[in-house]
């Protein structure tokens, strides 16, 4: 898909208010939760959805940012890499040429590779962080008084303060 076309596509999506909480259990009265299944679906079709839907935004643009950019570079070395294949057979075999063309098209070809497997990972994390998210959605608010993790500095020396309260 168009990289152009794919990022139109999510902002309108954002825009319309389809990653919004919208129905009738939305009030006062009871606050919205992302339901696991849905963020997972989200993630699944369209990167950096499932995130932004869980309302971590900064995170569904950098899982968006990172697929486009691995499928980007994935087509660009298996572009690069078919315009090295048509001029090694331009040129006569067992020269110089021809083994660069060779050695040049293997190193493309590496990289495509290579970036499909981060795209891979990078899917899977974002489908897995996803409903993660959404199943710990009330997690700080219901541990927040009895758990509390802190990092602060003291003259350039970094402390880690773990609490939990026992009632």
């Amino acid at each position: 898909m168009n990289i152009r076309l794919y990022a139109i596509l999510t902002l309108l999506l954002v825009l319309t208010g389809f990653t919004r909480a919208q129905g009738v259990n939305d009030s006062l009265y009871s606050p919205w939760e992302p339901n696991p299944t849905k963020a997972t679906l989200l993630s699944l079709t369209i990167p950096g959805t499932g995130q932004i839907y869980n309302r971590k935004y900064v995170k569904g643009a950098l899982v968006m940012l990172t697929e486009a950019y691995l499928w980007y570079a994935v087509l660009d070395n298996q572009r690069i890499a078919n315009n090295l294949l048509k001029k090694r057979d331009l040129v006569e075999e067992n020269s110089s040429e021809y083994y660069h063309y060779r050695n040049e098209f293997e190193k493309h070809i590496g990289a495509r590779n290579d970036n499909i497997w981060l795209l891979v990972g990078v899917k899977l994390f974002s489908i897995v962080d996803a409903y993660v998210d959404a199943q710990l959605f009330r997690f700080e608010d219901e541990m927040g008084e009895q758990f509390a993790l802190k990092l602060e500095w003291k003259k350039q020396t970094p402390y880690l303060f773990f609490q939990y309260n026992f009632n």
